[in-house]
């Protein structure tokens, strides 16, 4: 965590000159942060990605639910998660105490979130208790695999699915039959 931290203060000290532009490349890219003339800076990819990751996100708020919690350790991961949190942390620090008032919010979120990491939540599409396989023998195929998929992984992160395969598959069935009856009425004439 220490050498993310660090990383971050380099390029908020080095980079982040206020007069300075920030350019994106390709349009929905993490920003790049110009450098000074005669100071280069060289990290390794890994630890530009976390950095860049964690300077975008810095401010970000983040609901008190299990599920919005969920998405978050889905979309950055736990290791992540916790090292913005302590980004949060260190920028409400900053601030005068009497404007000081995230730090109760970022407490109780890594209590959420250690609770929700407790239960051993499904955070990928690989964790869940399905796999293109049982997809495939549904029927499903090429990049209808994927979406199904990962709209499983959405129910189970809000919480409307348990990640068993059993009821995950029930779903799938329940969206399939829907689908053909929906085709049935189309081309039959009813609505």
């Amino acid at each position: 965590k220490g050498s993310i931290t660090s990383s971050i203060s380099i390029f908020f000290t080095i980079c982040a000159a206020p007069t300075e532009i920030y350019t994106l490349s390709p349009p929905d890219a993490l920003p790049i942060l110009p450098t000074r003339p005669g100071i280069v800076l060289r990290f390794p990819r890994r630890t530009r990605e976390q950095v860049l990751c964690l300077v975008r996100y810095h401010d970000a708020v983040i609901e008190e639910s299990p599920q919005r919690v969920r998405r978050w350790l889905n979309k950055l991961g736990p290791e992540r998660f916790f090292d913005l949190l302590e980004i949060q942390r260190g920028d409400a620090s900053a601030q005068a105490p009497a404007y000081c008032t995230r730090l109760d919010h970022l407490r109780r979120l890594e209590k959420i979130a250690g609770e929700v990491l407790a239960e051993a939540p499904c955070l990928t599409v690989r964790e869940l208790a399905v796999g293109g396989r049982e997809l495939l023998a549904l029927g499903y195929q090429g990049p209808a695999i994927g979406m199904a998929l990962r709209r499983l992984l959405d129910c189970v992160l809000e919480g409307t699915l348990p990640n068993e395969k059993t009821a995950l598959l029930q779903y799938l069935e329940q969206i399939d039959a829907k689908k053909t009856e929906g085709k049935r009425n189309k081309y039959s004439g009813e609505t």
